[in-house]
């Protein structure tokens, strides 16, 4: 059985409340590997003090440190860390703490062999710590703002079973690599574990945080993206930092929640900047999807999920036509789950289908068909635009050449006053002449007839101009001379 020394024989003992302060006051405390020294209560190793142990420490309290303390043993510790002074965490020691919430705080830095999270609550830190390695087990350890630095280079430096870190805004977990090995950042939330695994090219010292808040509340606005996204995730994003080019990043995010989306987009942290969706295919192990990014620039990150938009729509019809043509039809692909909207401006629609369109044009000079494709989840594509060239058309108009007594059988001359057109017919009582600017024609009996001029110009618009002739009946004198 180990020995045990009781600490009542170096410290001074103070009644705090209900807690007892056991305080190193001014003195050099040594205790050496082989023995198990037990404090019920708080440690404050004051300054001017010197505290020394390969021991087994068991502090039953918290621990404060203003002097030196050199610790290359373990130390089991139930409540906080307070480091003050000047701290040196010797090659072979172990750091646990065991208890309930428990904070890593003080004015300096501490730097430990061998961190180890334990107990049942959160471990929390109030200021940068450093540690060679990092067993996590089933706690979480909250950074908050501050950065938790994990040097040693091997991958399993850091472990776990169900543990993970947390950060807030400017926190993050950090840890040294080198090439050709996957280190995980084991990052996420009390609900959510969503961590990071980098493959770096070189030694790279690189850092994750798990966000979960939206990113525009940290002024990487999520409205500031491709074309080609339509919504990006407002409830969470990882930040990876100080990335070494080369670096292949991927974030880990549960199936459940991926699958809801179309992919991971990215941006650097600076402005000005978008979201750009990664062009990696995504792969599902398990029960979860990993997001690989490819970093061909060193430095910061964010990743966010996104919804990308619907393919832009083809639309199919004619688009130089005459103004006032009627019946005009416009279609797109069939797309499956997909809701094309359509928009007409410079006519009406007429007959109106799901992938179809018929439309009575106005006069021009142009007109336009508009159709986005509307999915379910209130994504929209990028609008298609059809301009439809609407030409003028043609002023159809005749003179009528009657003769001086417009009786039967005379002659009537219809001459057309709409000059430069590639065609002109006509139909006078319904006899048709297929060409000509003017035309002749003798009415056989007396009567009021139509006459209808069609002209044509190079764009194939047409229109008629429709006037009336009235023809009297002769008068026939008989030849009084006649023998």
């Amino acid at each position: 059985m180990k020995p045990l020394l009781t600490a009542l024989i170096f410290f001074i003992a103070l009644s705090l409340s209900a807690q007892t302060l056991w305080v190193n006051k001014g003195t050099n405390v040594v205790f050496s590997q082989g023995l198990e020294v037990i404090v019920n209560g708080d440690f404050m190793n004051d300054s001017n003090s010197v505290f020394e142990s390969s021991a087994a420490l068991y502090i039953n309290g918290s621990v404060e440190n203003r002097g030196t303390f050199n610790h290359n043993g373990d130390l089991h510790l139930q409540n906080d860390w307070i480091q003050s002074g000047v701290f040196d965490d010797g090659g072979s020691s172990v750091f646990s703490l065991e208890g309930d919430l428990q904070l890593l705080t003080g004015d300096s830095a501490s730097d430990f062999n061998r961190l180890v999270c334990s107990g049942t609550g959160i471990k929390r830190q109030t200021r940068n710590i450093t540690t060679g390695i990092l067993e996590l087990n089933d706690r979480q350890l909250d950074t908050d703002s501050f950065s938790l630095f994990v040097r040693e280079s091997y991958p399993a430096a850091i472990s776990r079973t169900t543990g993970f870190v947390s950060s807030r805004r400017y926190g993050k977990l950090e840890r040294t690599m080198v090439s050709g090995s996957d280190y995980l950042f084991p990052v996420g939330s009390a609900t959510n574990f969503r961590p990071v695994v980098m493959s770096p090219t070189t030694l790279a010292t690189s850092g994750a945080r798990y966000a979960e808040v939206d990113a525009s509340e940290e002024e990487l606005q999520r409205t500031f993206t491709d074309s080609t996204i339509c919504q990006t995730n407002p409830g969470f994003y990882h930040l990876l930092s100080n990335v070494a080019a080369g670096t292949e990043a991927k974030v880990v995010i549960e199936f459940s929640f991926a699958e809801n989306w179309d992919g991971i987009s990215s941006r650097v942290i600076t402005d000005p900047a978008i979201w750009e969706p990664s062009t990696l295919a995504f792969q599902i192990i398990s029960d979860s999807t990993y997001y690989p990014y490819i970093f061909t620039e060193g430095g910061d990150r964010a990743f966010l999920l996104y919804k990308g938009r619907p393919q832009t729509p083809v639309i199919f019809g004619e688009t130089d036509l005459c103004a006032f043509t009627a019946g005009a039809v416009y279609s797109v692909t069939p797309s499956a789950g997909s809701e094309f909207i359509w928009n007409v401006a410079g006519g009406n629609p007429v007959v109106q289908g799901p992938e179809e369109t018929s439309v009575n044009w106005g006069q021009g000079p142009t007109g336009s068909i508009t159709v986005v494709n509307s999915i379910t989840g209130g994504c929209s594509s990028l609008p298609a635009v059809l301009t439809v060239q609407l030409n003028a058309l043609p002023i159809a108009d005749f003179t009528i050449h009657a003769p001086l007594f417009p009786f039967e059988d005379e002659l009537f001359r219809f001459e057309s006053v709409t000059p430069g057109l590639s065609q002109y017919s006509w139909n006078i009582a319904d006899s048709f002449f297929p060409e000509g600017t003017e035309v002749s024609y003798a009415f056989p009996e007396p009567g009021i007839y139509n006459v209808t001029h069609f002209v044509t110009d190079g764009n194939q618009c047409r229109d008629t101009a429709t006037k009336q002739v009235e023809v009297i009946e002769g008068i026939t004198i008989t030849n009084v001379f006649s023998p």
